[in-house]
């Protein structure tokens, strides 16, 4: 999967229906690249615009639980280093308190606590950890180089993940462990000619239920698809087909809305990505956002 260069984030989602009004506690939306130059900016539903930062490496903004927050990745350079390492940020939604969390981190694969005090991360060896967001107290949830995009329950007690196995009776599972590192247990066995490649998964608001993207190459009909599973692994089924590329899939993030009706999600059309929104019940999607680059959904769970 390649990284993308984020433009814009839910931008537009309240004037097609969205989440509500927005106050001083209560942000609408955040995003990457604007008329301001490069760096993180927050929409509000009154039409403003706020940069909380100006690094031109920043991606993949992402709120805190209670909207106070922004978690974030930066490539950090070291003096005279010709590679970057990417490290996980928060900044405060003011713009302040900028604090770098963790380095050797993997590309947007985090995911932040119920409470808002840790995150969970894949580390650039694939490891799976969790840390406060002060940089302290890290903690190993799962030792795999297949490991990745680890997602935090609603209730704070299990992290679930995606391991990629290529073996021969599988390519990949969606596991579950215990936040506590307790265990760990398979929900989800990728087979052959069912997916080749999953990503993103995504908790429903009551914890029921878990949203991902998968891509397999060889289907004609669909090779990308949006999914919704049980968080006991079972009711597995296809919401929708996608026709973004599987080398994309990274980018269709499907986020629930905070009532947990609808999945917010990115996709492309006419060769072009664009926001949609599907009930989680079926039907056609609605278009949020049109004619937008790489974009990538993160609802404030305020629903502001």
């Amino acid at each position: 999967m390649r990284r993308g260069s984020v433009v814009v984030l839910l931008g537009a989602i309240l004037a097609a229906g969205g989440c509500g009004s927005s106050d001083e506690e209560g942000p609408a939306v955040v995003g990457v690249g604007g008329d301001g130059g490069p760096g993180i900016y927050r929409h509000d539903a009154d039409g403003s615009v706020r940069r909380l930062t100006r690094n031109k490496s920043d991606e993949f903004p992402t709120w805190s639980p209670d909207g106070s927050k922004v978690a974030f990745d930066r490539v950090v350079f070291a003096p005279d280093a010709a590679v970057g390492e990417v490290h996980l940020f928060v900044v405060n939604r003011d713009g302040g308190g900028l604090r770098d969390v963790v380095g050797h981190a993997s590309l947007t694969a985090f995911s932040w606590s119920p409470d808002g005090r840790r995150l969970a991360y894949r580390d650039g060896e694939g490891t799976i950890r969790t840390i406060g967001i002060d940089g302290t107290n890290a903690k190993l949830v799962y030792r795999s180089v297949l490991a990745h995009e680890p997602a935090w329950s609603p209730d704070g007690r299990t992290i679930v993940f995606f391991e990629d196995t290529f073996s021969l009776d599988s390519n990949g599972r969606l596991l579950a462990a215990r936040a506590d590192r307790a265990g760990v247990r398979t929900l989800l066995a990728l087979k052959d000619d069912d997916a080749y490649l999953a990503a993103s998964p995504s908790w429903s608001p009551d914890g029921k239920r878990i949203a991902f993207v998968r891509g397999n190459p060889d289907s004609a009909a669909y090779p990308t698809a949006l999914e919704v599973v049980r968080a006991d692994g079972s009711g597995r089924h296809v919401l929708w087909k996608l026709r973004v590329p599987e080398s994309d899939l990274d980018l269709v993030r499907p986020q629930w809305s905070p009532e947990g009706d609808s999945i917010t999600y990115a996709d492309v059309q006419e060769g072009a990505f664009g926001l949609w929104s599907i009930s989680t019940e079926g039907g056609e999607p609605r278009l949020l956002l049109e004619r937008v680059k790489d974009a990538m959904p993160s609802w404030a769970r305020d629903g502001g």
